[in-house]
C-alpha cells in the first residue's frame, strides 16, 4: 500500500508541470489582444478625401459687334487640380450671334471637357504658361424669320494660354486656340469659318 501511494504521488508530480503548461498555452494574453487590434488590415489603402483647395472655377467671356452683327460668349467651367501640373475640368459653352442684315440668329450651346497642363510650373519665368485641350459637343439652333434649324457641331480646340495671378487665388487667363475639326473630319466643314480663336477669361483657384 505504501508503495502504491508513493507511485501515485510520483505520477501526480510528473503530470502537474505538463498540465500547467497546457493550461498556459490555452490562455490568450491581454498584450496579444492589444497588439492585434493595432495591426492595420493588409491590402486596404486609406481613402483620402477630396481637397477643396484643389478645386478651381472660371469663365471666358466675349463681346463682339460690328455694323451688321452682334456676338456674345460666356464659357463657365469648374475643375480639380491633380498635382501641380495637371488640371482637368468640365464646363458649358454658350454663344449668341445675331446678323442684322439677314435678321437671323444663332444660339450655340453645349457641354465640354477641358485639360490644362502646366509643364513649366517650377520655372519662375514660364510658370504662367500652360497647354490647353478642349472637346465641346455643341448644339446649334439657327433661326431666320419663321425657319428654324438644329444641328450638332463639335469643337476640338488645342493651344496654349497664359495665367496672370492677382493674388488670393484669382487671376486672368489669355488663350490662343486652334480648332482641329476641319483637319480631322474632312471633308465635313465646321460652321465656325475661322479655326483660330483668342479668349480672355477670369479664374479663381487655378
Amino acid at each position: 500500500m505504501k508503495t502504491f501511494a508513493l507511485s501515485l504521488i510520483a505520477c501526480f508530480m510528473l503530470a502537474a508541470p505538463y498540465y500547467g503548461f497546457s493550461q498556459y498555452d490555452d490562455e490568450v494574453r491581454d498584450s496579444d489582444i492589444i497588439n492585434n487590434d493595432k495591426k492595420p488590415n493588409r491590402g486596404m489603402r486609406e481613402k483620402k478625401p477630396l481637397n477643396l483647395n484643389n478645386f478651381f472655377v472660371g469663365s471666358g467671356v466675349g463681346l463682339n459687334f460690328g455694323g451688321n452683327y452682334f456676338r456674345f460668349d460666356i464659357l463657365p467651367y469648374i475643375g480639380y487640380r491633380l498635382g501641380d501640373a495637371i488640371a482637368p475640368a468640365v464646363g458649358v459653352d454658350y454663344t449668341f450671334f445675331y446678323d442684322y442684315s439677314t435678321q437671323s440668329e444663332l444660339n450655340i450651346w453645349g457641354p465640354k471637357v477641358i485639360l490644362k497642363l502646366r509643364p513649366f510650373k517650377a520655372s519662375r519665368q514660364l510658370q504662367g504658361l500652360y497647354l490647353y485641350g478642349e472637346y465641346a459637343h455643341l448644339i446649334v439652333d439657327a433661326k431666320a424669320g419663321s425657319s428654324t434649324l438644329r444641328a450638332i457641331q463639335p469643337r476640338e480646340n488645342v493651344g496654349f494660354g497664359w495665367t496672370t495671378n492677382f493674388g488670393k487665388g484669382s487671376g486672368m487667363t489669355s488663350e490662343f486656340l486652334f480648332d482641329l475639326y476641319n483637319v480631322i473630319h474632312k471633308p465635313n466643314v465646321s460652321i465656325f469659318n475661322n479655326p483660330f480663336s483668342y479668349r480672355i477669361g477670369f479664374y479663381y483657384g487655378f
